[in-house]
């Protein structure tokens, strides 16, 4: 998965965080649950300035996945690229990517044959590798979210109420900001309707009744499309 496996043993590698509330911090922990199964050691940048300023770079760069080569988020077009010139091979981890922001087409054109990429739906797999100069390295896997242990976390199915998170409605990324405020944030209710990717994500893995909308661009219906829509108790709704 990923690539870990064609890792040397003994072989550390660096990852780098993008940023982001307490859903993608769900991302990275289920990225380093991968890791650790796959016997993995690493080396985590919690910022571009600590990956930049580091003196003895590994030869892999892994960097989580996330929604930040979109055109409502971006900034990780700029920030990239000193970063992963520093690096012998490079890997992003299942993202979503909108190719209508032609800055996000450009990026993606001007990756080197060192760098492989991961879409977390196949919306963004399609466009990635029409985009990408050397499409053999696009490649189509979930979101990293889903292999987070939710085991721990309370009755799948339990829960009373009905909980409600749309984006622009609500204020659930300043309020929640770890990965155990997102699951005690979902975790009472019942039901739950959202156009948030972990907040359904969440949901779904905690087995809740969950209905799920579309967001700004493709990202949402794709991830329930791949990764959710087998699931009995989820259902996705066109706005």
């Amino acid at each position: 998965m990923f690539g870990l496996e064609r890792i040397p043993t003994g072989q550390s590698i660096d990852v780098l965080k993008p940023g982001g509330w307490a859903g993608d911090q769900l991302i990275w922990a289920g990225a380093r649950n991968v890791f650790r199964q796959h016997g993995i050691t690493f080396r985590q940048f919690p910022s571009d300035s600590e990956a930049l300023a580091c003196r003895n770079p590994s030869k892999q760069l892994y960097i989580y996945g996330s929604g930040g080569f979109c055109r409502e988020n971006h900034s990780l077009l700029d920030r990239l690229p000193p970063i992963l010139a520093r690096y012998e091979s490079i890997t992003i981890m299942p993202s979503s990517f909108d190719t209508g922001h032609a800055p996000v087409a450009s990026f993606l054109a001007g990756l080197g044959a060192n760098v492989v990429v991961y879409a977390r739906e196949l919306y963004s797999y399609g466009q990635a590798k029409d985009s990408c100069r050397h499409p053999d390295n696009v490649y189509l896997e979930h979101d990293t979210a889903i292999h987070f242990n939710f085991l721990p976390w309370g009755k799948p199915g339990s829960g009373r109420g009905v909980l409600k998170e749309f984006c622009g409605k609500t204020r659930i990324s300043k309020t929640v900001k770890t990965v155990r405020d997102l699951i005690r944030h979902v975790n009472p209710a019942a039901k739950v309707f959202t156009d948030k990717a972990h907040v359904a994500i969440t949901a779904a893995m905690l087995r809740k009744p969950t209905v799920v909308y579309p967001g700004g661009y493709h990202k949402l219906q794709g991830i329930y499309e791949f990764s959710l829509s087998h699931m009995a108790h989820v259902e996705f709704v066109e706005a």
